[in-house]
């Protein structure tokens, strides 16, 4: 049977709205309190639709016991296709500035990290084309 979710309360303390919500499956059965100083009509809902996701995929969850094996560092913003992205969208700034006549197109600093995509651009080239 599918996650249903029925509200059991709803009082207003110390400045919130609080509202319990119970959720069940037929099987499993539990409540959870929720608070808001802002609610709106979509705030119970929403959050009713949100939980149901993830208590559908919680209850589905099944992994082998044993060992595990650790996924591989995620190379994260500071890897070497992130700098290359952050440097690319520097440089699409720059030349907005350029193109605004804040900054001359000779600029130093502007030549160097153009000089800089160009040599890595091949390296990165295949995420773009893929």
């Amino acid at each position: 049977m599918a996650w249903t979710a029925e509200a059991i309360s709803n009082t207003f303390k110390a400045g919130s709205a609080v509202v319990v919500l119970r959720f069940t499956d037929g099987t499993d059965t539990l409540d959870e309190v929720y608070r808001s100083t802002n609610p709106t009509a979509e705030w119970i809902p929403k959050t009713a639709r949100d939980r149901i996701a993830q208590l559908t995929a919680a209850k589905a969850f099944s992994i082998t016991p044993g060992p595990i094996t650790p996924a591989d560092p995620d190379p994260g913003p500071d890897g070497p296709h992130g700098r290359f992205i952050h440097r690319m969208r520097l440089l699409t700034d720059l030349k907005a500035m350029v193109d605004l006549g804040v900054l001359p197109a000779d600029n130093l600093r502007i030549v160097a990290l153009t000089a800089w995509l160009q040599g890595k651009v091949a390296a990165h080239w295949d995420r773009y084309t893929g």
